[in-house]
């Protein structure tokens, strides 16, 4: 076999499986001794650290409101500071202004009975503020009451905002342990002829792999706060944004020159095929350079193969014949591609191998079984015998994973919940699996069955998820909630891979562009124009928010003028946003003629971006 067509091999069959630099570094060096303090008079607290991005800060202000008073000062030449406050109380929150003003970092001192206390100021402090609160540290000190600070900064809070940090950056690929703790343990800021201790060289990697991954920290601290991970209490989240970004861990990670939120990381391929036996096959681990656009085999690593652009966030196999992957990624880093199964895939049904499929790349994280909690819209193209059709039921998830209740099952988005049956019986349960994501099992004994299902965090905190099926039956689900209308002038704009009731992606993916042209909030309809990317011709579209059920929208049937003056009937299609994920899964409903072949279609839409 001569290498082109051994790389090509590989790279189908691999498918088919599936802030500001610091100065200074080494040294232990013990901590230069804080500026003298007076001493403090009974019932005071004192409280001592040392404000650093990795160099020392000198010269800056340091503002201290506790839960009961306030105090300041100005750290020395290595950053060092020390105040006491008479009568004061723990906890309290740290404020610390550069001397030029150019940068404010924050931090917390948690309750406690220790009238002395160390409270650092660092970068590291600042994203603890802000995963504590879920808020941006600024404007949390600046707004903070005696109560509210007494309730939050409690010294367990603190500490699982610590830990839920650390977790984070790890996952990143930054090591934080020999910082100690964050906010106490001995800080040596690098100054001029002195070499900062292993705490300030922590602070140096974190600058350092900021620059390296295209971010800021103030990015990545709006990301934290947003709730990327599990809330320290423990439970899931849903994001207070619409917007759809990276989760902190991948914004730390090296990026593609031509995609903001294509990251090196491991990805897991959840191929829309049938698997070849009773138990789900069909899925792979890959891990990527993002650098170089070269994934490798997860399991196997020495089996690499390489990607090149098609377009911003748009990928192609860089060997290979024209049509056999195409690859889109989302502004949340989910990758959607139709690819050619390859020939020889043993993860697949012989029926499956040599057909062109769906493939879905989720970024592998870990999440708990009981952040799945709450209630789910989902929209899924499950097998019906030897066709698919269309799913959208509602479903609820107790904190153990129990579903509770099922409405809406086998139903369209658009079966009202109030002419739907509720099932609250023999309904399956998710359970953590040790390979990554979650068993969906049976508990009825008249239908055994366990799918698979993973879910992902997106930067803004919501979860995203999706099953899979043996039989190649997929779903999506995303929690409940009251989709709001966009203002006129909107744009938005997706590649799109479809799936025919056969299950194949026999259509090469597509784009559009829509723009609001009017709204109707009373009716909750807009006016779209969806502009065909490859003919440029646009279709003017009436599409109904949260009808039957909220969550979905509907595009309305019926004839329509096209901007070069043709006239068409526009098909029905609901569809349900993934909200923070920059996907959209949506179905067409069947319109053909009696006796000829089904024409629905299910599919997913990746959010274009610039």
């Amino acid at each position: 076999m001569n290498a082109h067509k051994k790389l090509n091999r590989l790279a189908l069959s691999l498918f088919a499986l599936g802030m500001l630099s610091a100065c200074g570094g080494g040294g232990g060096d013990s901590p230069p001794p804080p500026p003298p303090t007076p001493p403090a008079p009974a019932g005071s607290i004192t409280l001592t650290g040392v404000v650093a991005r990795g160099a020392a800060l000198a010269g800056a202000s340091v503002a201290v409101t506790c839960a009961t008073g306030t105090g300041t000062a100005t750290t020395n030449a290595n950053g060092s500071y020390s105040l006491s406050i008479a009568g004061g109380a723990l906890p309290c929150v740290l404020k610390a202004t550069s001397s030029d003003s150019s940068l404010r970092l924050h931090s917390v001192a948690p309750a406690g009975a220790a009238a002395s206390v160390t409270a650092n100021v660092t970068p590291l402090t600042e994203l603890v503020v802000a995963r504590l609160t879920g808020a941006d540290p600024a404007a949390y000190v600046a707004g903070v009451s005696a109560s509210a600070l007494a309730a939050t900064a409690t010294a367990s809070a603190v500490a699982a905002a610590q830990a839920s940090v650390a977790s984070t950056l790890s996952a990143g690929g930054l090591n934080t342990a020999s910082a100690g703790d964050f906010i106490s343990s001995p800080l040596v800021a690098a100054v001029a002829g002195t070499a900062g201790n292993p705490h300030d060289q922590v602070l140096d990697a974190l600058n350092a792999q900021l620059g390296t991954a295209g971010t800021t920290l103030a990015a990545l601290t709006t990301t934290i706060a947003a709730g990327n991970t599990a809330p320290p209490s423990g439970g899931g989240t849903t994001g207070t944004s619409e917007a759809a970004t990276l989760p902190a861990d991948l914004l730390l990670k090296p990026k593609a020159a031509n995609c903001a939120s294509l990251a090196s990381g491991r990805y897991r391929l959840v191929k829309v095929a049938p698997s070849t036996s009773g138990t789900v096959t069909s899925l792979g681990l890959l891990d990527l350079n993002a650098s170089t656009l070269t994934f490798s085999e997860t399991a196997n690593p020495s089996e690499t193969f390489t990607i090149a652009p098609n377009g911003n966030c748009r990928y192609r196999f860089a060997s290979g014949a024209a049509g056999e992957f195409d690859l889109t990624v989302s502004p949340a880093g989910v990758m959607v591609a139709r690819a050619l199964i390859g020939g020889d895939d043993d993860t697949v049904a012989v029926s499956a191998r040599g057909t062109t499929r769906m493939i879905v790349f989720l970024p592998v994280q870990t999440v708990a079984v009981a952040d799945l909690a709450g209630t789910w819209n989902t929209l899924g193209w499950v097998r019906d015998g030897s066709t698919y059709r269309v799913d959208a039921p509602t479903v609820t998830v107790a904190s153990s994973g129990a579903i509770t209740s099922l409405k809406c099952s086998g139903a369209s988005a658009f079966t009202p919940e109030s002419g739907c049956a509720t099932e609250t019986a023999l309904l399956p349960a998710f359970s953590a699996n040790s390979a990554g994501g979650f068993n969906l099992t049976s508990t009825n004994p008249a239908d055994p069955f366990t799918d698979r299902a993973f879910a992902y965090r997106a930067g803004n905190g919501d979860l995203m998820g999706m099953f899979l099926s043996a039989d190649g039956s997929i779903g999506f689900f995303t929690k409940v909630r009251t989709l709001a209308l966009p203002a006129v002038g909107t744009v938005t704009a997706g590649w799109s891979v479809d799936l025919r009731v056969s299950g194949l992606a026999a259509d090469p993916v597509y784009g559009r562009t829509h723009t609001v042209v009017s709204v109707n909030a009373a009716a909750g309809t807009l006016l779209n124009s969806a502009r065909n990317d490859s003919t440029l011709v646009s279709t003017p579209q009436t599409i109904e928010y949260n009808v039957s059920r909220n969550g979905y929208t509907r595009r309305v049937a019926g004839p329509a003028t096209l901007s070069d003056g043709s006239s068409i009937v526009v098909r029905e299609r609901y569809a349900l946003p993934l909200r923070g994920i920059g996907l959209t899964v949506y179905h067409l409903p069947a319109n053909t003629g009696s006796g000829a072949s089904s024409n629905a279609l299910f599919g997913l839409s990746a959010a274009r971006q610039p």
